[in-house]
C-alpha cells in the first residue's frame, strides 16, 4: 500500500575500505559476443576554417596593361606557398615562380611573362609557359618607362624644331644573342607628345598623349613604331584603359559612364552607362572587356552587352579586383557554379553572355591540428585558430569499428596560445582516464602543467616547475614531468608535494605504478605511488639499459642500443619492434618511420603492418599528429588534409582493472529516489565499461537488501546508493547500520572477467558490538557510530514515527540486556540537555514537553538524535 514520503530523511550507513579483485566466476555473467565483423578504419572529417584558402592576384584592375593574367595562366599568391605561383587554366596546377634576382621584383606584363629590371639597365623576361628567359639592355641615353611582354619602352626628352621640349619614345625588344632591337616611335598629328604607357596588346601599345593642350590617348604599331591613332581630347579623369574584343574602353574610376573606341581610336566613342552603377568611388574598379561585353563589379561580377541590352550576373560574390587577360578574357576570384575559387571569364562563341569556368578551387582549408590524444575512446584535438588553440573532443565507439560522435568544444580553460612549430613539449597533449586533457605551457624561467576538461570546473594546474621540461607520461591520476635537472610525479588535483621527486631517468606510469630503469642493464623496478613502496623488480631480455621506457599493464616498451621491443611481463619475453619513435598501446606499439614517412603497428605477437602515411616534419609528431589509445584498441593520425584516421589494432585488450584504488565513502546519506543518490564509490577504470551491478547485504545477517545496476562508463565511474528499501513503496529507507556491498563492472569489449570491487566490514575503534543502552562514553560520543537523522515530519506524524522507531529498538535492546553479562553495574549517568551543553539558561519551570519529546530524549536504546533535533523536540 502507498506510504507517505516525509521530507528528505537521511540514513548513514557505515561503509569501510574496499578491495578490487578479478572474479573469474563472474565471467558467465558477461554477454557472449556474436561473431563480429572485422573492425574497419574510419576517417574523421577535418574541421574547416571559416575563411577560404587565401589567394591574391599579383596585379589586378590596373587598367594600364599590367594585370597578372596571361593567355594560358595567371600569377598570384597562394596560402601555403612561398612567393608567387602561376596557375594554368587548363588543369589548375600551380607552379612556383622562381625567386626574383637580388635587387629586382617581378613586374606583371598582362601576359604569361614576368619582367625583371636591373639597376644596370638590363631587363629579363621570364616566360612561365616554358620557363625560358629573354633579355635586353636599355641604351644608356634612354630612360625607362615600363615593360610589357618582351617589350620595354624607353624615352628621352629632346628639343623640337621650334625649340619646344618634346619626348622621344623608343620600343625596345630582345634580339638574337642577347642584342636589343630599338624602334623609335614616329608619326601622328604634328605636335603630338607621348606620355606614359597605359596598356598594350600583342600588336599595339597605347599611350597617354597631348596635342594642342588637349589630353587623350594614342595607339602605336608595335612592329613599325608608327602612331596609328589619336583619340582626341578626353574628359578630365578619363585615363584608365581596358582592351578586348577589338574595343578600347576608357574610363574614370568615379564615373558610371565609359567611352568605347574602336581599336585604332578612330571616330567618336560610344558612351555607355554601366548597369547598377552610380557615380562614386570605385565605380569602374572591376571593369574589363570580354568579347562584346563589359564586366564590372566590386564584390560581385555582372556583364552587359556593349551593343545594349540587359545585364546578367556572372558571380554572386567576388573578391575585389579583376584581371584583364589576352584573348578578351578576364580572371576573378569569386563564387561560381562550383564554389569559391579562381574563375576564368571567356567570350561565348555565339556572342551571348560570357561563360565562367573555375580554374582552381579555393576551399575552406582544414584547421591545423596541434596536439592529438585518444584515451578511453575519447578523441581530443587542439586546433590552431586566430585567437590561439581551441580544444575539441569526439567520443569514439569503444569496441568494433571506431565510429565517432559529434564534435564538441572544450571549456575556455583549455584555450592556449599556439605553439611554435618546433616546440614539441608545448604541442603535445595527453588524455586522462576521467576525460580531461593534459598539456604543458612554459617560458624561459618555468614550466606549468595544465589540466582541463569539457566542463568549466575541471581545471587544475601545477606551476613553477623547472624549465625546459616535458610531460613524459600521464596515467591514472598521475602526471610525470621530466626536466633536465629533476623528475617529478604529481597527483592531478593535489597541491601537495610531488609523490616522487628525483634526478631524471627513463620512467613511465601505469595507473598508480611508476616504472623506472635500474642500474643493471635491462632491469626495471615498479614503485607503488599509493603504498609508497617498491613492489616489483624484474630483468627484461633487453640486455642494455633502456633510454626510453613505456608501461601499460602487463606490457613494457623499451629501447636502447638501436633496438626496441615489447616486454610481456606474463610471458616474460620481448618481441622486437622497429627502433623508431614509438607509443605503446594495449598489446601493440605504433612506430613512426620518419625516413619513409610511414606509421607501423606491431603487435605483442610480432605481427606488423603499415597503417598510414605521415611525412617527417623534422620534429617529433607523437601526441601532436599521431597517438594511440592506451585504454582502447585504436591508433589515430592526421593526414595531409587534416582528417583524423582511426585505425583498429585488432589486438584483444587486457582484462578490466583499476588504475587507482577505489575511493569509497565512509557513509551514505539516504535520499529520496527522485534525488541524486549519495556517492558510494568512485572507480578509475583501465578501459570503457558496458555496465555495472551493485549488491548490498546486511552485514549482520548476510541477507541481500538491495541491488542496483547502471550503464556504460569511460574511465571514471561513480556509483551512488539511495539507501531505499526496495521491498516497500515510496521513500522508505533501510535501518541505520552496517552493510556490505559488492560492485561488479562489465568491460565494454567483453574481453576478460568483470571487475569486482567490495566494501566489507572492519573493526573501528575496537570490535563493534551491540551498544549498551544505559551507558555513555566519557567523551560523550555515542558508543554506536551510526546516527539516524529524523526527518522534519508534519506535526500529526511525529508521535507515530517516534513510537514506531522506539518499539523496534526497545525489543532489540531488551534481548541484548538479557544476554549481556556485566561484572558490575554502574549508576546511570544523565546526559546533559542541549541547553546545558551550550551554556544556555535552564528550561523554565512549568514548561510542558510534548510526549514524543520525552520519549525521544530518554529512550534507553542505541538510537541517538543529533543535538539540533533534540533541541527542537525539547521545545
Amino acid at each position: 500500500m502507498a506510504r507517505h514520503a516525509y521530507g528528505h530523511p537521511y540514513i548513514r550507513l557505515r561503509l569501510v575500505a574496499a578491495s578490487a579483485v578479478l572474479v573469474a566466476g563472474l565471467a558467465p555473467l558477461l554477454p557472449t559476443p556474436a561473431v563480429a565483423e572485422e573492425a574497419q578504419e574510419t576517417v574523421v572529417p577535418a574541421g574547416l576554417r571559416s575563411e577560404y584558402l587565401g589567394a591574391s592576384f599579383r596585379a589586378s584592375s590596373t587598367h594600364s596593361g599590367h594585370d597578372s593574367g596571361g593567355a594560358r595562366g595567371v600569377f598570384h599568391t597562394l596560402e601555403g606557398h612561398r612567393g608567387l605561383v602561376w596557375t594554368r587554366y587548363a588543369d589548375g596546377e600551380s607552379v612556383g615562380v622562381p625567386a626574383a634576382p637580388e635587387g629586382t621584383s617581378p613586374m606583371s606584363t598582362g601576359t604569361d611573362v614576368l619582367a625583371y629590371k636591373y639597376s644596370d639597365g638590363r631587363v629579363d623576361f621570364w616566360d612561365a609557359t616554358d620557363g625560358t628567359t629573354r633579355s635586353l639592355r636599355i641604351p644608356a641615353e634612354l630612360g625607362y618607362l615600363t615593360s610589357y611582354d618582351n617589350l620595354t619602352i624607353g624615352f628621352r626628352n629632346v628639343t623640337g624644331d621650334h625649340g619646344k621640349a618634346t619626348r622621344e619614345v623608343h620600343l625596345l625588344t630582345p634580339g638574337p644573342d642577347g642584342t636589343t632591337a630599338d624602334t623609335q616611335v614616329s608619326g601622328g598629328p604634328a605636335g603630338l607628345i607621348l606620355g606614359f604607357a597605359t596598356g598594350a596588346d600583342a600588336e599595339m601599345p597605347y599611350f597617354r598623349a597631348s596635342l594642342d593642350d588637349q589630353t587623350g590617348m594614342a595607339a602605336v604599331d608595335r612592329a613599325t613604331g608608327q602612331v596609328r591613332g589619336w583619340s582626341g581630347g578626353l574628359p578630365a579623369g578619363y585615363r584608365r584603359l581596358s582592351l578586348g574584343g577589338g574595343h578600347v574602353v576608357v574610363s574614370d574610376l568615379t564615373k558610371a559612364e565609359v567611352l568605347v573606341f574602336p581599336r585604332d581610336l578612330s571616330g567618336e566613342p560610344a558612351r555607355i552607362t554601366l548597369a547598377g552603377v552610380q557615380d562614386g568611388l570605385n565605380a569602374t574598379h572591376g571593369l574589363a572587356v570580354v568579347g562584346d561585353w563589359l564586366v564590372n563589379g566590386v564584390l560581385t561580377m555582372t556583364a552587359q552587352p556593349i551593343t545594349g541590352g540587359a545585364a546578367v550576373s556572372l558571380l554572386r560574390s567576388a573578391k575585389q579586383g579583376t584581371v584583364a587577360a589576352p584573348g578578351s578574357t578576364a580572371v576573378r576570384i569569386g563564387t561560381g557554379a562550383d564554389g569559391w575559387g579562381i574563375q576564368r571569364v571567356t567570350p561565348a562563341p555565339d556572342g551571348g553572355p560570357p561563360g565562367v569556368t573555375q580554374v582552381k578551387p579555393l576551399p575552406k582549408p582544414p584547421i591545423e591540428i596541434q596536439g592529438l590524444s585518444l584515451d578511453q575512446a575519447r578523441l581530443v584535438g587542439r586546433d590552431v585558430g586566430p585567437l590561439g588553440l581551441t580544444t575539441w573532443g569526439r567520443t569514439v565507439a569503444p569496441t568494433g569499428t571506431p565510429t565517432f560522435g559529434e564534435r564538441t568544444l572544450f571549456t575556455s580553460a583549455t584555450w592556449a596560445d599556439a605553439c611554435a612549430a618546433t616546440d614539441v613539449p608545448c604541442q603535445q597533449v595527453q588524455g586522462t582516464a576521467d576525460g580531461r586533457t593534459v598539456w604543458l605551457t612554459h617560458d624561459e624561467t618555468t614550466d606549468r602543467i595544465r589540466v582541463a576538461g569539457p566542463e568549466a570546473d575541471t581545471a587544475w594546474e601545477r606551476a613553477l616547475l623547472p624549465p625546459g621540461g616535458r610531460i613524459t607520461d600521464v596515467s591514472g591520476r598521475y602526471v610525470l614531468h621530466t626536466s633536465p635537472t629533476r623528475q617529478d610525479v604529481y597527483r592531478i588535483g593535489d597541491s601537495a608535494a610531488p609523490a616522487v621527486s628525483r634526478t631524471p631517468r627513463p620512467a613511465a606510469l601505469s595507473g598508480d605504478t611508476l616504472w623506472s630503469t635500474s642500474t643493471a642493464p635491462g632491469t626495471v623496478t615498479a614503485y607503488d605511488l599509493t603504498a609508497r613502496r617498491t613492489t616489483e623488480t624484474l630483468t627484461t631480455d633487453a640486455g642494455c639499459a633502456p633510454t626510453e621506457l613505456q608501461a601499460l599493464g602487463r606490457y613494457l616498451y623499451w629501447t636502447c642500443d638501436g633496438r626496441a621491443g615489447i616486454y610481456d611481463r606474463t610471458a616474460r619475453k620481448s618481441v622486437p619492434v622497429p627502433a623508431d619513435e614509438a607509443k605503446l598501446g594495449d598489446g601493440y606499439v605504433v612506430t613512426h618511420d620518419k625516413r619513409a614517412g610511414k606509421l607501423t603497428l606491431t603487435t605483442a605477437a610480432g605481427d606488423s603492418r603499415v597503417i598510414g602515411a605521415l611525412p617527417d616534419t623534422g620534429v617529433s609528431q607523437r601526441d601532436v599528429r599521431w597517438t594511440v589509445d592506451e585504454a582502447g584498441a585504436n591508433a589515430a593520425y592526421v593526414d595531409d588534409r587534416g582528417q583524423v584516421h582511426l585505425v583498429p589494432s585488432g589486438v584483444p585488450q587486457q582484462p578490466l582493472r583499476l588504475l587507482d584504488p577505489a575511493r569509497n565513502a565512509t557513509y551514505v546519506d539516504a535520499r529520496s529516489l527522485g534525488a541524486t543518490p549519495g556517492r558510494l564509490t568512485t572507480l578509475l577504470l583501465s578501459k570503457p565499461s558496458a555496465g555495472w551491478r551493485l549488491t548490498v547485504r546486511d552485514a549482520a545477517t548476510g541477507k541481500t537488501v538491495d541491488t542496483r545496476s547502471g550503464g556504460a562508463a569511460r574511465g571514471e565511474l561513480t556509483v551512488g546508493w539511495h539507501g531505499d528499501d526496495p521491498t516497500r513503496t515510496g521513500d522508505v529507507f533501510l535501518p541505520n547500520g552496517r552493510y556490505d556491498w559488492t560492485l561488479s563492472v562489465t568491460p565494454a569489449d567483453g574481453t576478460g572477467a568483470a571487475l569486482t570491487v567490495k566494501g566489507f566490514r572492519t573493526p573501528a575503534q575496537g570490535q563493534p558490538g551491540p551498544p549498551r543502552p544505559h551507558r555513555r562514553r566519557r567523551d560523550r560520543r555515542p558508543a554506536h557510530p551510526q546516527l539516524l537523522r529524523l526527518p522534519d515530519l508534519p506535526p500529526g506524524h511525529r508521535h507515530r514515527h517516534v513510537q514506531r522507531q522506539d518499539h523496534r529498538h526497545r525489543l532489540a535492546h531488551h534481548h541484548h540486556r538479557r544476554t549481556l553479562r556485566r561484572p558490575e553495574r554502574r549508576p546511570l549517568q544523565r546526559r546533559p540537555r542541549p541547553s546545558e551543553q551550550r551554556g544556555a539558561p535552564p528550561l523554565q519551570a512549568g514548561l510542558r514537553r510534548r510526549p514524543e519529546a520525552v520519549d525521544a530524549l530518554h529512550h534507553p536504546g542505541h538510537l541517538r538524535l543529533d543535538p539540533a533535533r533534540r533541541a527542537d523536540l525539547a521545545r
